[in-house]
């Protein structure tokens, strides 16, 4: 979710509106990519779309990159999905 500026509304309250993210935007695609491709490991990434597609021969690497990125603060939920 993205959130708007606040607006003034009638007899003291406050309207703001939200908009909802469903999709993994370019900008943050790009971002995304060089945060691990910062962080040394021994991958690959594609931006695909909506989606960034990370490849090793390694499993283990792959599962690094994740628990990587599960515990830095990105702004916007991550799904991680395997086709293994």
């Amino acid at each position: 979710m993205e959130y708007k500026a606040q607006e003034k509304a009638f007899e003291g309250y406050i309207r703001q509106t939200a908009e909802i993210i469903s999709a993994l935007l370019s900008d943050k695609a790009k971002e995304l990519s060089r945060i691990i491709r910062d962080s040394k490991m021994k991958v690959q990434t594609q931006i695909d779309g909506a989606k960034v597609k990370v490849t090793s021969p390694k499993k283990d690497d792959l599962q690094e990159v994740i628990a990587y990125l599960k515990q830095i603060s990105f702004p916007l939920p991550l799904q991680f999905i395997n086709y293994r």
